[in-house]
């Protein structure tokens, strides 16, 4: 049996005896509360920011430095941000405040009775009202650095343009060659006298008190030219199957053609160069019925849209076909090369004469 000592327990071969001991209750004593004082580290003052850090934009990180350059920048964008905002406002606010030297419901019952005023275009039995829609666009956003209102004589003349389109004939005007060979005869044209009425509406819309024009059809009489009076000319010979490219008559270019075979003929005549389509594919009959479908025709320049009859590229045809054999569907047409050169040289509005 193991030796005994105090306050440990007492170890055999075979059982362990442990030591009681007994609890000792504690005396309760009462004291008076105490002041309390809180010491807080002053580095640590330094990274305390009142505010909620995880809602907080970075700028405003605890234990970072507040910075004059970051305030600098926040400024820049805040000011960035105005003006454009004012970029998409100002207009609105000109539009309703058009004079700023009137009380604003004076400058509100300007506009009304500026857009509802009736503007009418009597032709022979025709009459034409402009709406207060139309009306408002005749105003410009801007005004006169005496606050008043603009007329927007662009789209005055916009408007009047498209009322008068239905009634224009273009004017083709004679041309002959400087020894009196004629190479393309002249023809009068038409159009709808709008010149007054744009005078009087520029001067008188911003009264209110309404108008109403008598307007005319009224002839354009062509006139005589020579080649040294046009710019850009180019004149096609389908008989000989040559093409001659003009600047104010001199010939500075010529090409070698396969125009409309028979059966299918290039029209005769003055024509302009209508628009331009660098790339398309062409499809259509033949006069002895082939169908065909040609894909990737470059370099194409309309003269007659009516009729799909053009200036173009082709690939398909052998060099020795040019000049000598007209093999088109009606349309005149170049090597590729060639019609690039002629694509890049006239631009839409280029006379085109046709001739045998």
């Amino acid at each position: 049996m193991g030796q005994f000592a105090a306050g440990r327990p007492m170890v055999g071969n075979d059982f362990i005896v442990p030591t009681r001991i007994m609890p000792v209750k504690p005396a309760v004593v009462n004291l008076p509360p105490q002041p309390q004082e809180m010491y807080i580290d002053e580095s640590v003052l330094d990274s305390l920011v009142i505010a909620d850090v995880a809602q907080t934009p970075k700028i405003f990180e605890a234990g970072k430095p507040f910075s004059f350059f970051k305030v600098l920048l926040m400024g820049v964008v805040m000011a960035a941000v105005a003006i454009i905002a004012w970029s998409f406002l100002s207009p609105l606010f000109s539009r309703s405040g058009v004079n700023l030297t009137q009380p604003v419901p004076a400058v509100v019952a300007d506009l009304v009775s500026i857009h509802n005023q009736k503007v009418s275009f009597a032709l022979a039995d025709k009459t034409f009202t402009a709406a207060p829609a139309d009306i408002e666009k005749w105003i410009s956003n801007d005004i006169s650095a005496e606050g008043q209102l603009i007329v927007n004589t662009e789209a005055v003349k916009a408007y009047l343009s498209e009322l008068a389109a239905p009634y224009y004939k273009e004017v083709l005007n004679k041309i002959v060659t400087a020894d009196g060979q004629v190479l393309a005869q002249g023809k009068d044209g038409a159009k709808l006298d709008t010149d007054g009425a744009y005078t009087q509406i520029s001067n008188s819309l911003l009264s209110g008190q309404g108008m109403n024009f008598n307007l005319a059809i009224v002839p354009v009489v062509s006139q005589t030219l020579t080649p040294a009076d046009i710019d850009k000319l180019i004149l096609i010979n389908t008989t000989t199957k040559r093409l001659y490219a003009y600047e104010y008559g001199k010939e500075i270019k010529s090409f070698l053609v396969t125009a409309g075979q028979k059966g299918a003929e290039t029209p005769i005549g003055q024509f302009k160069v209508t628009h331009k389509i660098p790339l398309q594919d062409m499809a259509g009959i033949t006069p002895n019925g082939t169908r065909y479908n040609q894909r990737d025709v470059k370099w194409v320049s309309y003269i007659i849209d009516e009729q799909n009859i053009a200036i173009h590229g082709n690939y398909w045809r052998p060099r020795s076909v040019f000049g000598n054999q007209n093999t088109s569907n009606g349309c005149v047409a170049l090597p590729d090369e060639e019609a690039k050169w002629i694509y890049e040289w006239a631009p839409v509005g280029t006379i085109v004469i046709t001739q045998t």
